[in-house]
């Protein structure tokens, strides 16, 4: 035990203390206090806070009762910046600005927000590594975050940001996103040294608008996704839902000039006023549900 044998024979005599069922409270509460204070308490705040609680005790007691029970005030270092930010560098794009009722499919998401220049670089990486494994939902859904957000063309570079719009005109007529592929085409139009590719695509625009106006019907494929929902910007303002595996709740239609909720049932036709303008609906169900959305030609 390490203590001389006076000493050891001079504890055995030594009468047992004998503590009242009052002080062991007091050293329960002030051991609960100063841990509560992360070890921050020091004797004239334990006095106060004991004090709070009844018990009589000046901050002397409070003292020599810190002393018994071994509670040593910790002195928390304050948080100190040392580094700042360089103003010169691109913040990322307030893409939310309060608006927490977003109007379409990919366009609010959330976890870790990068500055813009880093954003780009991730989703052309996401998109090229989509494109290798033949995943073209994927693929198209990397490509619409990056062209989607500004600043995005300066940080791939011209050309690289053409061959996108590029690529994502091709996936969405793939996909019969007809409406989608249009827009795109006219983007592409817009665009800086863009003959070659307004050469080479625009034959197959040309055949989107024909399929528009003459096809009666044009299947589109969906599945609701891990968020329970599925998106489409409509080509037409005739739909209907069919072959439907699984469950479907509701279909929501969004317009530029109206706003409504319907019960989804299959092989029920829906017709939008054109008065309503431009539109994309949400499709609400249980995650993996499979369904054809119809959009029909008017006169069909």
């Amino acid at each position: 035990m390490e203590v001389s044998s006076s000493a050891y024979y001079a504890w055995l005599k030594k009468p047992g203390e004998l503590i009242s069922a009052q002080m062991l409270r007091l050293y329960r509460r002030a051991k609960a206090l100063f841990k509560a204070s992360r070890n921050s308490l020091g004797s004239r705040e334990l006095a106060k806070a004991l004090r709070k609680e009844g018990f009589e005790i000046t901050r002397y007691r409070a003292i020599k009762l810190m002393e018994r029970l071994k509670l040593v005030v910790t002195q928390r270092i304050a948080y100190k910046v040392t580094t700042k930010r360089k103003h010169s560098d691109a913040v990322a794009d307030n893409l939310l600005n309060m608006n927490f009722n977003p109007v379409g499919p990919n366009q609010i998401w959330e976890g870790k927000i990068w500055n813009s220049y880093e954003d780009a670089w991730f989703w052309m990486l996401k998109s090229e590594i989509a494109k290798a494994q033949g995943h073209d939902h994927s693929q198209l859904s990397s490509i619409w975050r990056l062209v989607s957000s500004s600043q995005s063309d300066e940080y791939v570079g011209e050309a690289y940001y053409l061959y996108l719009l590029h690529q994502k005109f091709t996936l969405e007529i793939k996909a019969s996103l007809f409406s989608d592929a249009l827009e795109t085409f006219a983007q592409i139009e817009q665009r800086p040294n863009n003959e070659k590719t307004v050469s080479v695509l625009e034959k197959y625009a040309t055949r989107v608008r024909q399929v528009l106006k003459n096809r009666d019907f044009i299947v589109v494929q969906g599945e609701i996704g891990s968020n329970g929902d599925w998106w489409h910007s409509l080509s037409r303002n005739r739909f209907m839902f069919s072959d439907i595996e699984g469950t479907l709740n509701t279909v929501e239609v969004r317009c530029d000039n109206k706003r409504e909720k319907y019960t989804v049932a299959q092989d029920t036709e829906w017709k939008i006023p054109k008065r309503w303008g431009r539109c994309k609906i949400m499709v609400v169900g249980d995650t993996q549900a499979n369904f054809n959305l119809v959009e029909i030609r008017q006169g069909a």
